[in-house]
């Protein structure tokens, strides 16, 4: 039983999981811009343009994240989702119960 219980993941861990990869971005996409000066001219094209999409993807993994969290809240219901994508409602809190009450 253990065993499925740490294969779940709840939307909040989710969240947690794209504000890292938003981090890992964002510094990825700071240092080639911190290391330009270094490149040729040539390069430095590819190079802003490779870090202006990093920044993109990183404000497109925050969003998703901030996404998951109002969910998670509006909803008052944790759904936890396995590693192979199943979703699976966990348990409710006093505002879910009362709004499935009403």
């Amino acid at each position: 039983m253990r065993f499925m219980e740490e294969d779940r993941r709840s939307f909040s861990d989710i969240a947690a999981s794209y504000d890292a990869w938003a981090v890992a971005a964002e510094t990825e996409a700071e240092e080639i811009l911190a290391s330009m000066d270094a490149c040729a001219i040539e390069v430095q094209s590819d190079r802003r343009c490779r870090a202006t999409n990093l920044m993109a993807e990183a404000l497109e993994f925050k969003e998703r994240a901030e996404e998951l969290r109002k969910l998670a809240f509006v909803t008052g219901i944790r759904i936890d989702v396995d590693r192979e994508g199943h979703r699976h409602n966990r348990t409710l809190n006093c505002f879910a119960l009362l709004k499935l009450w009403l």
